[in-house]
């Protein structure tokens, strides 16, 4: 069992840091972009994808089961999408 918590880890850590780059092109371009509604779209996507990263951040640090309450609710939309 023990050798299942550095795999998490890693799984966390390369999620953070996929997050993170993708937050940060979106960043790079709300700033290089000059049109009204354009820049509205990618402020919308940095905010839900901020939300994601924060959300990320609870889940690996307080769901230890995929089986957990904290994990099943969210993903309770994606059950309502995909059924």
């Amino acid at each position: 069992m023990n050798s299942e918590k550095p795999d998490k880890g890693k799984a966390w850590k390369s999620l953070k840091e996929e997050k993170s780059f993708f937050l940060n092109e979106l960043t790079k371009q709300v700033r290089k972009t000059t049109k009204f509604v354009t820049r509205l779209k990618l402020i919308a996507l940095i905010t839900i994808e901020v939300h994601a990263r924060d959300i990320t951040d609870i889940l690996s640090k307080t769901c230890f089961s995929v089986n957990s309450f904290e994990w099943k609710k969210q993903l309770r939309f994606k059950a309502i999408l995909q059924g």
